[in-house]
């Protein structure tokens, strides 16, 4: 799975956001304003457990909820309002969680 990059992120959001449709490429200021919301929010995401990538290495399983968090944060100042970031939010915890198999691991002594 490849990952995805900060400009993937900004366009998606602003797609959620309708402030772009579907086949338009974001502004280059409105692109910013995200990327920068994105690395604000990120670094509290990474205290909260709920992130571990390099900013700009996205994993493709993380996109979907971490476009609908950064959608959240960024909804007020494109004017709009946006309630998926608690969904989001949900889907992050999930993704960064590390479920156990349930195998044993062996140990050695040295």
């Amino acid at each position: 799975m490849a990952n995805k990059t900060e400009q993937d992120l900004a366009t998606r959001v602003l797609q959620k956001l309708k402030v772009i449709s579907s086949t338009e490429a974001p502004d280059h200021e409105d692109a910013e304003l995200v990327k920068s919301i994105y690395r604000d929010k990120l670094a509290e995401l990474k205290d909260e457990g709920k992130a571990y990538w390099a900013s700009n290495e996205i994993p493709q399983a993380a996109f979907i909820g971490l476009s609908k968090v950064i959608a959240q944060e960024c909804a007020t100042e494109f004017g709009k309002q946006y309630a998926g970031g608690q969904e989001g939010r949900d889907a992050l915890a999930a993704h960064s969680s590390k479920q156990s198999d349930g195998l044993s691991t062996p140990i050695e002594y040295f």
